[in-house]
């Protein structure tokens, strides 16, 4: 019996002994796996790190070369064709015919084509040529500009201090005079600036009269797409004054032949409302342009309405 207890103890001792072999031997394969896969992330992380150095080394060269830096510039004249609907190339006008691209990256050349401020370039550009708006610029690599402009077209003129300021559709200013200009329509909005006007920007209104600049925007284009060209204008309107009416304001847009059209609170639907008074004024039915015309334009629930008082 002692014999038989003392050969179960032995086989359990030595089963024992192989289940500590076999765990130790698990943990050494574990642990060996472990440490291969830290190397391995490692190594990735070294290789990772080095790429990174070396593409910063190389991006630092490549901007840092002259070769990405601003040399050349073409100036390109575009021009609406009303009849095509297309946007062409035209030749520069007399004003700026000796003008060039050259002359427009004077202060940016030599610059870093890829850190070029576009925003700057234009705003330099319509401040120190006001007749030029800048529509766009292209950078073709590695260092040169192309410059697309169009030509502002003067339509209105405002008054300030006894200086007259030719202005274009947007009321950017275009240029300053010391006597009347009487060529073109009188925008009567004075008394709303915020300041002097200032050649090469835009008119600055008072806080409370900003939207101007948007309404005679919307009045010139809106006129301008029903068939008036800006060269012609000055035959269609003599003035755009503006009111201030105890609810709202009223907008006034006097005719050369002696009709007034009176458009009530001009800040909403500005343009639907100046059609309808135009329909009524340039009526085949009955002639509603001549001195002393007044057609007056409101809105009410959505519905807009014309009335006519003639003397």
């Amino acid at each position: 019996m002692s014999k038989y207890c003392f050969n179960i103890f032995k086989c359990t001792r030595v089963f024992i002994d192989l289940s500590v072999v076999r765990m130790y031997n698990i943990k050494v394969k574990c642990g060996f796996f472990v440490r291969r896969n830290l190397m391995k992330q490692n190594a990735k992380k070294k290789l990772l790190i080095i790429f990174s150095v070396f593409l910063a080394i190389v991006i630092l060269i490549v901007l840092g070369s002259t070769v990405f830096t601003l040399q050349k510039a073409s100036l390109v004249f575009l021009h609406y064709d009303e009849n095509t609907g297309e946007t062409v190339y035209v030749d520069a006008p007399e004003r700026y015919s000796d003008l060039t691209g050259e002359k427009l990256i004077e202060d940016f050349k030599g610059k870093s084509i890829f850190f070029l401020s576009g925003k700057k370039l234009i705003s330099q550009t319509e401040s120190n040529y006001p007749y030029i708006k800048v529509q766009g610029v292209n950078r073709l690599f590695p260092n040169f500009l192309e410059i697309f402009v169009t030509v502002r077209e003067p339509v209105s003129v405002i008054s300030h201090n006894g200086i007259y300021y030719l202005l274009d559709s947007e009321n950017y200013v275009l240029e300053a005079f010391n006597q009347p200009v009487t060529e073109f329509p009188a925008l009567n909005f004075s008394s709303y600036l915020n300041g002097a006007p200032s050649v090469g920007r835009r008119l600055e209104f008072k806080p409370e009269a900003t939207w101007l600049n948007e309404v005679s925007e919307v009045v010139f284009r809106t006129l301008w797409q029903g068939g008036f060209d800006f060269v012609e204008l000055p035959d269609l309107l003599d003035s755009v004054s503006v009111q201030a009416m105890p609810d709202y304001y009223c907008l006034s847009l006097a005719f050369n032949t002696g009709a007034v059209l009176k458009i009530n609170d001009p800040v909403s639907d500005l343009q639907r409302k100046i059609h309808a008074g135009w329909s009524v004024y340039a009526s085949d039915e009955k002639d509603n342009t001549h001195f002393g015309t007044t057609i007056e334009v409101s809105e009410k629930d959505g519905k807009i309405t014309t009335v006519v008082n003639a003397d």
